[in-house]
């Protein structure tokens, strides 16, 4: 098998107007190590991400056939759609391929494989899609053709390359294969400038939280460090958008500057900011995960080995949601100010300070606002000192925490507090009620001392007389 038998068909391809609709702008050809044929369409990962994957995507319009002929046509085979009464079809080449009308991946790859093994007299061929940071690698340097190029090129090893043990069904041992360290390829995020408390409508006050369990039973302070260090930040971590942290999830609580969630949103919002703000938790992908499964998949993504599904996603964007409806609740996207106003707003009518246990449970039943907070969930790593600069901790966990902190160069201001909830509700509850109280008042010292220079509110509700959101650091000129 030669790669010069794949060129015309991956000049084709990349012709194809299914290759646009499905986010392509390149079309690579190479040999596998078994020795079979393989084509991958390559292209921006937002661009496949938001056309292939997830929901009820179907990138493919089939009207009467036409894209299935375009198809085999493109690879030189003699087809033509055929029609009598009330029916349409496709005469010679590898026959109906795909259904008419609008279809999904799940059709679209072994329509290309069965007509690319046809015009190769049968041989096995393989068929993926990958982002633009990828290209073929069988193992060691690789020639491939790219067809937005017109010429041959050789491959070079992805950066990153680990070997992980994957997890697998019951009754399956694990495997060891390889995979991507996601701290190799994630975009960084460092936020100096903003301010850390905004006003969302009246006196409300709003804050940005990265909750941590330092306690008797959770991962060791140490374990931590090594990781948050190891990978130079905190990789894909949730944050609370809300009034209270959530500190359901550890005690120790760190406040990062606001900016980091809504340099994202409209109108201030920044060229490819990384991150999302979402109405509820959104149930994203955990940090074990990114260390087995989905490292492997990404590894399979960047190198062109790849089986992709409807289902699927493009990893090197990082974290997706579990389900767009997970736990029973709708999860959407905030793209404005006014929609987390709204939110914000909707969410403290449900969860107020001082509830029952009762009202706590009644409050996180399975709807939409069965979470204090709103989620911010970046698609990066966030490095810590400078985008954190405040931590609370309750009294008992002093030590455990200024040694993490110490540790994974955490540059702010630590405060304790006297309590030390258990895991009870309304202790938690109120502990959380608490933490508000202590990052108000930091707040209002630090006005105070420094004659309200440092102070940088961020207005929710509307743009001041000036027209500015925030201080010029950060919003004097928002699209820059």
């Amino acid at each position: 098998m030669k790669l010069e038998a794949l060129i015309p068909r991956a000049d084709a391809l990349l012709r194809w107007p299914g290759t646009q609709d499905m986010g392509g702008s390149d079309v690579l050809a190479w040999i596998r190590d078994d020795g079979s044929y393989a084509l991958a369409i390559r292209g921006p990962a937002k661009r496949l991400e938001s056309r292939l994957f997830g929901g009820d995507k179907l990138p493919i319009n089939n009207y009467k056939s036409q894209r299935d002929v375009q198809l085999q046509r493109g690879f030189g085979l003699d087809a033509e759609i055929e029609s009598g009464r009330g029916w349409t079809g496709i005469g010679g080449g590898a026959g109906q391929t795909m259904s008419t009308g609008r279809i999904s991946l799940d059709e679209v790859v072994p329509a290309i494989e069965s007509v690319l093994s046809a015009s190769l007299d049968d041989e096995p061929v393989h068929f993926t899609v990958m982002p633009l940071e990828g290209e073929p690698w069988e193992g060691e340097p690789t020639p491939y053709y790219s067809a937005k190029r017109g010429r041959v090129r050789t491959s070079s090893e992805p950066k990153g390359v680990v070997r992980v043990e994957t997890s697998s069904d019951i009754g399956f041992p694990t495997e060891t294969r390889s995979g991507i360290d996601f701290c190799t390829v994630a975009p960084r995020l460092r936020e100096t400038s903003s301010g850390v408390v905004a006003t969302s409508s009246g006196s409300d006050k709003v804050f940005l939280t990265r909750s941590l369990n330092i306690g008797q039973y959770s991962t060791p302070v140490e374990e931590l460090i090594r990781s948050i260090t190891s990978c130079g930040g905190m990789l894909y971590p949730s944050l609370a958008l809300s009034d209270v942290p959530a500190t359901n999830f550890g005690t120790l609580v760190l406040v990062a500057r606001i900016g980091l969630a809504l340099r994202s949103i409209s109108p201030y919002r920044e060229k490819n900011w990384p991150v999302d703000t979402y109405s509820t938790d959104a149930w994203t992908d955990t940090a074990r995960e990114f260390l087995g499964n989905a490292s492997v998949e990404l590894y399979e993504q960047l190198t062109g080995s790849w089986e992709p599904r409807s289902y699927g996603h493009m990893q090197i964007l990082g974290p997706r949601l579990v389900s767009e409806t997970s736990m029973g609740h709708e999860v959407r996207r905030a793209t404005s100010l006014s929609q987390i106003k709204t939110r914000l707003a909707k969410i403290r009518k449900r969860w107020r300070r001082g509830m029952t246990a009762e009202q706590i449970e009644a409050a996180s039943d399975l709807t939409d606002l069965r979470y204090p907070y709103m989620e911010v969930k970046p698609a990066a790593v966030v490095e810590v000192p400078d985008s954190f600069v405040l931590a609370i901790c309750p009294k008992s966990s002093l030590q455990a925490a200024k040694r993490l902190l110490q540790g994974i160069g955490f540059n702010g201001e630590l405060i304790t507090l006297p309590q030390d909830p258990s895991s009870d509700d309304v202790e938690r509850w109120d502990y959380a009620w608490r933490v508000r109280d202590a990052v108000l008042a930091w707040q209002e010292r630090r006005d105070a001392a420094q004659h309200h220079d440092w102070l940088e509110y961020f207005w929710l509700g509307h743009l001041g007389s000036s027209g500015e959101f925030n201080r010029p650091n950060l919003a004097s000129d928002p699209k820059r």
